[in-house]
């Protein structure tokens, strides 16, 4: 192991997340690297520390809720819609198990069938955001279904 003098620290180095030429104090010491240094900043990796934590949150339900009691609301105020639903009535539809539309079991590790909340009659036609018109759907049914009522989707089939 060779030794390292002080003018090591002054020596710039690129941090490959944000491009920034930065001096060697810059970024954290750690055992990941031959020169003992992260390859991160600091303030990278205290970002990528804050951005772990949000996703551990948004895997709560607690943390689903808000983050779709967020999106609800915005695109209601949006459509020029009213809303009359609670978090409690939100987080009771994502404990749901089924989709409404075809009856999957809504699975974690799928990208085809993860749960979404569905306006049953949608924003655009004059729904509202109602416990009576939000159902928990799979992101398939959701996507095919689109902007149109159950009837007038399921009706494409028969036609």
């Amino acid at each position: 192991m060779t030794k390292r003098s002080w003018k090591d620290e002054y020596v710039s180095k690129v941090c490959p997340r944000c491009r920034k030429k930065l001096l060697r104090l810059d970024f954290g010491s750690s055992e990941i690297t031959e020169d003992r240094k992260q390859t991160l900043c600091k303030k990278c990796v205290a970002a990528e520390a804050i951005a772990s934590r949000g996703k551990k949150y948004r895997a709560t339900l607690t943390g689903k809720v808000t983050t779709i009691w967020g999106g609800l609301v915005y695109r209601t105020k949006q459509a020029g819609r009213t809303m009359d639903l609670t978090r409690e009535q939100l987080a009771e539809l994502l404990r749901h198990r089924k989709c409404a539309y075809c009856g999957r079991f809504f699975l974690k590790d799928s990208a085809r069938f993860y749960r979404v909340i569905d306006h049953v009659v949608p924003l655009v036609l004059g729904g509202n955001t109602t416990i009576s018109n939000l159902v928990a759907a799979c992101w398939m049914c959701n996507h095919h279904k689109g902007d149109r009522t159950p009837e007038q989707w399921l009706m494409r089939w028969y036609e």
